[in-house]
């Protein structure tokens, strides 16, 4: 489908587009798909936040950075 891309595509993406580094810690999130259309494209914070919203991860986000994980069960 298009737009539809990993996650670790996307965390590529955004530190490649704004310098944001995302370090995903588990390899089953990293593969888990995203798909995302912004009418006015958000501050990278906003968007790894909905990211992880929608990948049901959970999220430490910084102002440079931001860790994604697996949500403790």
């Amino acid at each position: 489908q298009p737009g539809v891309q990993p996650l670790a595509q996307v965390a590529r993406s955004l530190d490649e587009l704004y310098h944001y580094h995302i370090d995903i810690t588990d390899s089953a999130i990293a593969h888990r798909t995203v798909s995302a259309w912004f009418v006015d494209p958000p501050a990278p914070r906003d968007a790894v936040i909905a990211i992880c919203r929608a990948v049901g991860a959970r999220c430490v986000v910084g102002d440079s950075s931001a860790t994604i994980s697996a949500r403790s069960p």
